[in-house]
């Protein structure tokens, strides 16, 4: 039976884009615990979870929350947002790797930003031509975690010799490394307009980015929630526009994040008006292995770049970039 609220023995807690305190249920094994999960402005849904198998702070500061959901399966919540979820996050990454995977003629070498929970890992496994996989700017503690907790994401793909994950400063490691990539996936946690640590979201950073291209290189960003009263993706796409001259959005419902959620494909050569159904999915047959994609064929995949006129309007705005 469901404990009454007043029953609830709370803690205060502070989410990062809320202006006051929420009350948030000590976490236990209790089918009553649950976790406040910041929506739009002024908005929180509260996310009911069976078990917690990981609640505290690591060195860097981040709360971190692993659970079971009965809606969702096991999730990660970070300083309060929800990260992931298990019944969908294999959308998430199949949306975020495979477009750029698929349209570049020969992927050999892959940069993964960010992605500690390793739900990219497989996706990018699957294609025949990688060699290698470097995963910079992640959270050495977070993976960890995701070893331990999240296999049904990550598929043990940690344990692939084609990965070399470089712990420190991605700003740093890439402007000393000489290796050229075709494919850049960022996966990051989301982008802050009001914080002033965004320095991986900055046109001096995708321009570090573009410099270790290889020649005909493509980058595919998550790209944050996309609603018309947000500014974060506008601001995102204008940034990397002023460095890329092909950038396209494209985006899906994901469930578990209860909204509409963009990605951005960046490049100075694709453009999917020339993309049909049929050249994805014959590329797709020939270049993945037998575990074929879940969710992503052409034919979803070009529902994607479609846009109602009113957020078209928005991303032909003009306005200010995100600079260090």
């Amino acid at each position: 039976m469901a404990v009454k609220a007043t029953e609830i023995k709370a803690r205060r807690v502070r989410l990062v884009d809320a202006q006051t305190p929420i009350a948030l249920a000590e976490l236990g094994d209790s089918v009553d615990a649950y976790s406040v999960q910041p929506n739009q402005a002024g908005e929180y849904s509260l996310l009911a979870l069976d078990k917690v198998l990981y609640s505290g702070t690591l060195p860097a500061g981040q709360q971190v929350l692993i659970a079971d959901c009965p809606k969702y399966g096991r999730v990660v919540v970070m300083d309060g947002e929800l990260q992931g979820a298990e019944i969908d996050q294999q959308l998430y990454h199949e949306l975020l790797v495979h477009p750029a995977l698929l349209m570049h003629p020969n992927p050999r070498r892959v940069l993964l930003v960010g992605g500690s929970e390793g739900g990219a890992l497989p996706q990018i496994l699957q294609h025949r031509s990688v060699e290698s996989i470097t995963m910079v700017g992640c959270n050495s503690e977070l993976i960890d975690l995701a070893k331990q907790h999240l296999q049904s994401w990550h598929k043990d793909a940690f344990a692939d010799p084609r990965i070399r994950i470089v712990d420190g400063c991605a700003r740093e490691f890439l402007s000393g490394d000489p290796v050229k990539y075709d494919v850049v996936i960022c996966d990051l946690l989301d982008l802050d307009l009001n914080s002033e640590n965004r320095s991986t979201y900055t046109k001096q950073f995708f321009a570090l980015l573009r410099s270790r291209l290889s020649a005909g290189g493509m980058m595919a960003v998550q790209a944050m929630q996309l609603a018309q009263a947000r500014d974060e993706h506008f601001v995102l796409k204008r940034t990397i526009a002023s460095v890329f001259s092909e950038v396209h959005s494209y985006h899906s419902m994901i469930p578990s994040f209860l909204s509409d959620w963009a990605f951005i494909i960046a490049s100075d050569w694709f453009n999917p008006k020339k993309m049909t159904e049929k050249s994805f999915n014959d590329v797709a047959a020939i270049r993945l292995k037998a575990n074929q994609l879940r969710y992503v064929d052409g034919e979803f995949l070009l529902s994607c770049f479609l846009f109602p006129k009113q957020l078209r309007a928005r991303m032909s705005e003009s306005g200010n970039c995100l600079e260090d």
